[in-house]
């Protein structure tokens, strides 16, 4: 399975969103979204729940426990 922070950045990229456009749906800063994807930090639980609601996707697949989106 890929690494959190690179699975976030796929599915951002995917989905045709900036860091920006994603931090504003989960409520933080765009110096967030870049360090939870280059590894330096990981979200709360309140955010990965808001990842996997803008992505539209299990929080077992946001938090890379499945490898099934859905």
């Amino acid at each position: 399975m890929e690494p959190f922070g690179e699975r976030i950045r796929r599915m951002r990229k995917e989905r045709g969103m900036s860091q920006t456009d994603l931090a504003e749906l989960v409520g933080v800063s765009q110096s967030n979204i870049s360090a939870y994807e280059g590894g330096r930090q990981e979200p709360k639980m309140g955010q990965l729940i808001l990842l996997a609601k803008t992505f539209g996707a299990s929080l077992d697949y946001v938090c890379c426990l499945t490898d099934t989106e859905h």
